[in-house]
């Protein structure tokens, strides 16, 4: 039965099982997929109650309730699921040999985390689940703009030396992105641009050692490109 595994036909028909794990317990029902003609091909044995009712260890699908769900190939689809009945740390597995065939990227996404993993570069990811943690895949090149501002980091935070801003383009062709750095009372003390592509993520470096702006402390920076502009996040200087 097809259904039972990962596989991949052509670019309109593919599935691929996710994989969990937590702790002592395991569960392989979930799954996404794109289908020619989606809706007979929903497995009628993946309907879950609400994850309200009772707390099984899998992923739902917040819209349809399916934990196997395909869907139309469209520009950029995306499966948001919950996770329920997960205990501490928790591996999410796929076969990444199937995501490797796709045309298009695959993502998966963890909320609240904001952590945003390429599915056809690694076969898993391991995390510390959060109360209301959602997992998000994406299979196109638009990320959802809820995951835009979440994903947003600064590595190394605390920072005492070079930092990378690292965040996702929305939309095509190049453009000019800014980080913008803010003292806490809101005041903007400074900015740094640089030149990106659209529908990738990009990475912009700045010494902290390098000028006056940034002293030991706490500041805050927005990235903005387009009219695109990120909610406010912490980074600390030593």
């Amino acid at each position: 039965n097809k259904l039972a595994n990962s596989y991949h036909e052509r670019f309109d028909e593919w599935q691929l099982l996710l994989d969990l794990r937590s702790e002592d317990m395991y569960s392989n029902i979930s799954g996404i997929g794109i289908a020619q003609d989606a809706s007979p091909q929903k497995d009628l044995m993946d309907i879950a109650p609400p994850p309200s009712f009772i707390q099984p260890f899998q992923l739902t699908e917040k819209v349809t309730g399916l934990t196997r769900n395909f869907k139309s190939n469209e520009e950029t689809v995306v499966w948001d699921f919950v996770l329920t009945g997960a205990k501490e740390a928790t591996t999410i597995s796929w076969d990444h040999g199937t995501a490797s065939y796709l045309e298009k990227p695959l993502m998966i996404a963890l909320l609240p985390q904001g952590n945003v993993i390429d599915m056809r570069s690694v076969g898993q990811i391991t995390f510390e689940p959060s109360d209301n943690q959602t997992v998000m895949v994406i299979y196109g090149d638009e990320l959802p703009i809820e995951l835009i501002s979440k994903s947003i980091s600064a590595y190394p935070n605390p920072v005492d030396k070079e930092v990378s801003f690292h965040f996702y383009v929305d939309g095509e062709g190049q453009t000019n992105a800014y980080v913008d750095l803010y003292n806490m009372s809101g005041q903007q003390i400074g900015s740094i641009q640089k030149q990106v592509w659209g529908s990738t993520w990009a990475d912009l470096e700045y010494n902290v050692k390098g000028g006056n702006v940034l002293k030991s402390g706490v500041y805050l920076f927005k990235v903005r490109y387009r009219d695109f502009e990120s909610p406010a996040k912490k980074l600390i200087v030593r």
